[in-house]
């Protein structure tokens, strides 16, 4: 695509257990605050596709984008390999 990837601007501060076994409420949980951008000025004022390899319920992909659009101007896409029912 030609477009920058940016490895250092979003960690994930915790490890967490698995989302296998869990329901929607359980997997919201187990993410929810875990990712925190780490350099802001990166990702300011830029549209981010954030790629995921399958989407479930969508918690950690909402956990990701919660955090990333607390830089000034980010816009987020989401692009998926498969999603899961």
């Amino acid at each position: 695509m030609g477009k920058p990837l940016i490895t250092d601007a979003l960690i994930r501060e915790a490890a967490t257990q698995t989302q296998t076994k869990k329901g929607v409420y359980e997997r919201w949980q187990n993410v929810n605050g875990i990712f925190k951008v780490i350099n802001p000025t990166k990702i300011e004022n830029k549209h981010i596709l954030v790629i995921d390899d399958v989407i479930t319920t969508g918690a950690t992909i909402e956990a990701c984008i919660s955090a990333l659009i607390s830089a000034d101007g980010v816009k987020v896409s989401v692009a998926t390999l498969a999603v899961a029912e």
